[in-house]
């Protein structure tokens, strides 16, 4: 861990560039203990941020959600971005704002608390190779459940939601499994841990619909695809006993861009025909 804090030598804290070093926080921080905290996690081609401003105007609408004020507008850190990868020597990588609430109070209300954010940038390659996103992963099911709108703010992207989620793929990794897919407390299929899911059958696309998953970037960005495709997406509750249907599945999300899923538990996918052209597709957005 020591090496990879040591290889940001890009970080913005709070209006100004800094040393790795020097953007350590407080122990009693807020957004640590209380899990006040929201984050983007954006990918960058070329040097080029994709989707940035869906990224940061997300960033804004979670702050919101969890009572947080950001302290800058988004025109700025959009701004602070685009110097961060032009500062440095990456071409394809990876960038992570982060806002939480500051060390003023150590109690659960802290309304006045200052709001910090802070901007990261690292080298990071894609999640898989090219052939394993067209071989496909191993999904298993994991235990615990997304939870809906009444019970969490599950609109933001806050840390505190990836609680279970890290249980979750740790286990899955444990069972031998490449990720897990979570139900919602309904039994529905959600996503997988961090990524959304969609199906294929006769020419269509099928998701699960909002309500208890983020709607990521990169999911709108392929419903985007999928219309100028005229490939019909339709958003609805899906159970597992229904994934035998379908012809076949993949991830999207920001880490894992778009791969296939070769299988959920026991059920296998044969085919990638449509993955293979939403793959293709997503590197020509990205411009890859």
């Amino acid at each position: 861990m020591s090496n990879f804090i040591d290889s940001l030598k890009n970080v913005w804290l709070d209006g100004h560039f800094v040393e790795s070093s020097e953007s350590n926080i407080p122990f009693l921080t807020h957004g640590l203990h209380y899990a006040s905290c929201v984050y983007e996690g954006i990918r960058f081609y070329n040097k080029k941020a994709f989707k940035l401003e869906e990224h940061i105007a997300r960033l804004f609408r979670s702050a919101e959600i969890m009572d947080m004020e950001i302290p800058f507008d988004e025109a700025g850190i959009i701004q602070s971005i685009e110097e961060l990868i032009a500062r440095g020597d990456i071409t394809n990588g990876y960038i992570r704002p982060v806002v939480w609430r500051g060390s003023d109070s150590i109690a659960t209300f802290a309304p006045n608390n200052r709001i910090h954010v802070g901007i990261a940038a690292w080298e990071w390659p894609s999640y898989y190779t090219k052939e394993k996103k067209l071989e496909g992963i191993r999904l298993g099911l994991s235990k615990w459940k997304r939870p809906n709108g009444d019970t969490a703010p599950i609109e933001a992207k806050a840390s505190g939601h990836y609680m279970t989620l890290t249980l979750s793929k740790h286990q899955a990794m444990r069972d031998g499994y490449d990720d897990a897919i979570l139900l919602d407390t309904n039994d529905a299929i959600a996503e997988a841990t961090s990524a959304n899911i969609f199906f294929s059958k006769d020419g269509e696309l099928h998701t699960p619909k909002l309500g208890s998953i983020l709607d990521g970037i990169t999911r709108q960005a392929i419903f985007k695809f999928a219309k100028s495709h005229d490939i019909p997406v339709i958003e609805r509750d899906i159970t597992l006993c229904e994934i035998s249907t379908f012809d076949e599945a993949f991830i999207t999300g920001t880490a894992c861009e778009v791969t296939a899923v070769k299988s959920i538990k026991d059920h296998t996918f044969n085919n990638n025909e449509l993955v293979s052209k939403f793959i293709d597709g997503y590197a020509q957005m990205c411009g890859e």
